[in-house]
């Protein structure tokens, strides 16, 4: 599994937590493609990664006693296949075999010609697996079940990107626009789809929903939340229908942020300090602690953050300094 291409170590920061959210994880961090099994992986759980480790002993340490392999190829694929029983793997064969003949007869009704279809066990690696690909950021979705666009960023993504807001990331992604009425009224637009009234954009902090109303120039007023301790950020491309209710019609952005540890006591405090040309000085403080309750199965989570910006804005008519601060 060793490839000379590869960095000799590269600094990995992912929990104990489900198989496909820490494989999403290690993939972004080493800038791999992930080819994955969801349905045989979403029920395991990962051990802890966190320091500096070359590929192969990460994802060995990620994977002991999981049941779970990795295969990583030249062209910076990452490979999960799950061990299998012999009766539960003589099973998953013979599904599969059923599974191409299907489609050979499928592509013989379309092409126009006819054929038996085959049952050879040589036709089963054309069955397409569920495929993530996170090294070109579209999301921890599996592809074939997801008709649709999504752009997704990490936490570790918006970090380097210098992102604590929603302005910092929204350039980045193709289609979302904004328009910025004042602090807490701003208008998300995705794809140019927008309305008087209610807004066309839904926001969701993890399962919640933050989209806000306006009832002077519509449109919807969003919350400006900092991205503080956040674990990804999906932006979907609607419209959205059902799936996430109203005020999605044009799209759906969601903030997800990092679950708590049942395991590790994590503290982090930072504070900072800038000033404005001919402005004020702004300071900003943030804290996050996890504090596992002693269980296992259960831990505390939270986050503590202030900005206060300087302004730059003078009223000469009134005579009053800084009026956007």
């Amino acid at each position: 599994m060793a490839n000379d291409s590869y960095p000799e170590s590269i600094l990995f920061d992912i929990p104990r937590q489900r198989a496909d959210l820490s494989l999403v994880q290690f993939a972004e961090q080493a800038n791999l493609t992930l080819i994955v099994p969801f349905d045989q992986v979403q029920k395991k759980i990962t051990n802890r990664l966190a320091g500096q480790y070359g590929i192969e002993d990460g994802i060995k340490i990620l994977l002991r006693r999981t049941g779970l392999n990795a295969v990583l190829s030249e062209n910076n694929q990452l490979k999960i296949t799950a061990s299998q029983p012999p009766g539960d793997q003589d099973q998953m064969n013979e599904n599969k075999i059923k599974k191409a003949g299907v489609l050979a007869l499928l592509a013989a009704l379309f092409s126009g010609t006819s054929t038996h279809a085959q049952t050879q066990p040589a036709d089963v690696n054309g069955v397409l697996e569920e495929i993530v690909v996170t090294a070109t950021k579209t999301g921890e979705k599996n592809l074939q079940d997801v008709p649709l666009t999504i752009n997704a960023f990490s936490g570790e993504t918006l970090n380097r990107m210098g992102a604590d807001d929603f302005v910092g990331f929204a350039g980045s992604v193709p289609g979302l626009s904004y328009q910025d009425n004042g602090p807490g009224d701003k208008k998300y637009i995705i794809r140019g789809v927008q309305s008087v009234g209610a807004a066309t954009t839904g926001v969701y902090f993890d399962e919640i929903v933050i989209t806000g109303s306006n009832g002077q120039d519509g449109g919807g007023r969003q919350p400006d939340l900092k991205l503080v301790d956040i674990n990804r950020i999906e932006v979907l491309k609607g419209p959205q229908g059902t799936l996430y209710g109203a005020s999605s019609m044009s799209g759906t952005i969601r903030i997800i942020p990092q679950k708590p540890d049942h395991d590790e006591y994590e503290f982090f405090a930072e504070a900072g300090l800038s000033s404005t040309a001919h402005g004020g000085v702004s300071n900003e403080t943030t804290f996050v602690g996890n504090i596992p309750l002693g269980n296992g199965k259960s831990a505390l989570r939270g986050v503590f953050y202030t900005r206060n910006n300087a302004g730059w804005v003078d009223n000469a008519g009134l005579k009053d300094k800084d009026v956007n601060e």
